[in-house]
C-alpha cells in the first residue's frame, strides 16, 4: 500500500514538472518566434524607409556638405542644383521667420518632412512596445548620431533642423532620436514655437 502511495505521488510529481517543462519550452518557443516576427517587421519597415527616394536625398543632404542632388528642380546647365548645409538650415527656417521660400528651399522642406514622418512612425512603434529601440539601432545610428551632434556636420544646419522638428511638432522625432542619444536634448533643448 505504501509502495503504491509513493508510485502514485511520483507519476503526479513527474506530471507536473514534465508539464512545467513543457510550458516552459513553450514559452520559450513563443518568446524566440515573436523576435523573429519583430525583427522581420523592423526590417522591412526599415526597407520601406530606405527605399524612399525623399529619405534617400535627406540622407545626402546630411551627409555632405555640398552636393549636386536632384530635388525634382530644374538643372543648371546640365547638372542638379549644388544643395548645401547652408541653404538646407535656411530652408529649414520656420515659416514665421521668413516670408518666401525658394523652389530649392521649398523641396527641401518637403523632403524632411517626409523623413521626419518617418521618424515620428519608428517612434510609434516604440511608444506601442511593437520593437523595441535597439532594435531600430543597427539601422538607424549613423543618421541619428549625426542629428545629436555626435558626428560632423554643420552646427548651423542642426539648429535649424532641431527649430524645425520643436515648431512643426515632430516630437515623436525627436524623442526617438533622443532614446537612441540622451545627450541631445542636453546638446539640442527643446525650443518652444
Amino acid at each position: 500500500m505504501f509502495s503504491l502511495a509513493m508510485d502514485n505521488q511520483l507519476i503526479e510529481v513527474v506530471k507536473v514538472v514534465g508539464g512545467g517543462m513543457a510550458f516552459g519550452l513553450g514559452l520559450w518557443q513563443y518568446r524566440v518566434a515573436q523576435s523573429w516576427k519583430r525583427m522581420e517587421f523592423t526590417a522591412a519597415e526599415i526597407a520601406k524607409f530606405r527605399a524612399d527616394p525623399m529619405v534617400r536625398r535627406v540622407y545626402l543632404m546630411l551627409d555632405w556638405e555640398a552636393r549636386r542632388i536632384d530635388l525634382g528642380l530644374p538643372k543648371e546647365g546640365d547638372n542638379f542644383p549644388v544643395i548645401k548645409h547652408s541653404l538646407v538650415a535656411s530652408a529649414l527656417v520656420p515659416h514665421s521667420e521668413k516670408e518666401k521660400f525658394t523652389l530649392a528651399e521649398a523641396a527641401i522642406r518637403d523632403h524632411f518632412d517626409v523623413f521626419l514622418e518617418y521618424l515620428c512612425h519608428f517612434e510609434a512603434f516604440v511608444t506601442a512596445k511593437l520593437i523595441q529601440p535597439d532594435e531600430l539601432r543597427p539601422y538607424l545610428e549613423y543618421w541619428t548620431k549625426k542629428l545629436a551632434g555626435e558626428d560632423k556636420i554643420s552646427r548651423e544646419l542642426l539648429i535649424q533642423f532641431w527649430r524645425f522638428v520643436d515648431h512643426y511638432g515632430y516630437a515623436a522625432a525627436r524623442n526617438l532620436v533622443c532614446r537612441l542619444h540622451p545627450r541631445l536634448s542636453e546638446e539640442f533643448p527643446v525650443q518652444n514655437p
